[in-house]
């Protein structure tokens, strides 16, 4: 009889001893699973995003149609000033036509003499230079309203002899409207010039309110 109460006591000993043989977590710590899935690194199913792209921040400067034609402009001699030989103009350049039209670029002038104009030989014409400080390089397009808008460009001349070059005078200067090159119906403005050999520069369009 003792034995068996003896095996009972130890049965029931060795179960409850091997039900608490697994360690427990300390409390506030994480389990094992919940530990592992924390330092994981999290997966992400969004594409990176493409960078962006900086839009031209000088824009188009040259005209994309409606183009200045030479019979739908009007151009007159404006202020003059000058020193030592050199006389700069400034000439206005008008839209008479029914539609708003660019310009853009450098115009050719020609130095003419008579009614009709005639082109006076012998006078070299150029651009300014792009890196003058006044009236260099090439601004963007300008555009003109109908019936009453207006561009800006300027000539510049030496009245002092060049050499053994002749002077020559010229009673104006035939206009071609930039980006054109034709002198078809090319406006004529009136303007008394002499020309003792070195070259008729000229500038690149501005807007109206360029000045010397």
């Amino acid at each position: 009889m003792k034995r068996t109460v003896t095996l009972l006591i130890l049965a029931a000993c060795a179960a409850a001893c091997s039900s608490n043989d697994e360690p427990k977590a300390a409390p506030g710590s994480a389990s094992p699973s919940a530990t592992a899935s924390a330092s994981a690194p999290p997966s992400s199913s969004a594409a990176p995003s493409s960078p962006s792209v900086a839009p031209n921040a000088s824009g188009s400067a040259k005209p994309t149609g409606n183009e200045c034609a030479n019979k739908d402009l009007r151009v007159e001699a404006g202020d003059s000033q000058g020193a030592a030989g050199t006389i700069y103009t400034r000439f206005v350049v008008t839209n008479k036509g029914t539609a708003a039209c660019t310009l853009y670029g450098h115009p050719d002038v020609r130095p003419y003499k008579g009614n009709p104009p005639a082109r006076v030989e012998g006078v070299k014409t150029a651009r300014i230079a792009a890196d003058d400080a006044n009236f260099g390089g090439t601004p963007p397009a300008t555009t003109l309203a109908p019936g009453t808008g207006t561009a800006v460009f300027f000539v510049v001349y030496g009245t002092a002899p060049v050499g053994d070059a002749a002077c020559r005078k010229a009673d104006g200067l035939l206009f071609t409207a930039p980006p054109r090159t034709t002198w078809a119906a090319a406006p004529a403005a009136e303007f008394e010039l002499t020309s003792c050999g070195s070259p008729v520069e000229v500038s690149a369009i501005y807007p109206p309110s360029k000045t010397m």
